[in-house]
């Protein structure tokens, strides 16, 4: 399925985020993870919506900043949905258009959508995380 991939994508790439609040983090592990997959896989191409989706998330939390991100409670967890979301939609749409072959517009907004679905529900786990790591001060919110 679809989601499944970028449920655990998100699941990663928040939890890398948040432990190394450094920009770039996000985008180095993309890179890294494409590149053991296609080493793997030498025709998973589609890794490259991965990239876009690991850089632009890296950007976005960058953007609206790291204590926003992690130390406020409720408001993070869902920036951190949202830009969860809104990177796996994107990353799906890149899929789906230059990998799959989907021409239609529904079929590029379905594909997108499932993939959009992974990174609500990676995101959403993602969050839930790093609060409960938090909680138990396996690393000091504050910096």
């Amino acid at each position: 399925m679809p989601f499944m991939c970028d449920l655990l994508a998100f699941i990663s790439l928040i939890l890398v985020v948040w432990w190394t609040r450094k920009f770039g983090s996000a985008s180095f592990t993309g890179l890294v993870v494409t590149a053991l997959t296609l080493m793997l896989r030498p025709g998973a191409f589609h890794m490259l919506g991965f990239i876009v989706a690991s850089i632009l998330f890296d950007v976005l939390v960058k953007a609206v900043g790291y204590k926003l991100s992690f130390e406020s409670g409720l408001r993070g967890s869902l920036i951190l949905i949202l830009f969860s979301t809104l990177c796996a939609g994107i990353a799906g749409a890149i899929i789906g258009i230059f990998f799959m072959g989907f021409n239609t517009a529904a079929a590029i907004l379905t594909f997108a959508g499932l993939h959009a679905v992974g990174g609500i529900i990676g995101g959403a786990i993602g969050a839930f995380l790093i609060g409960a790591l938090m909680r138990r001060k396996v690393l000091l919110s504050s910096r």
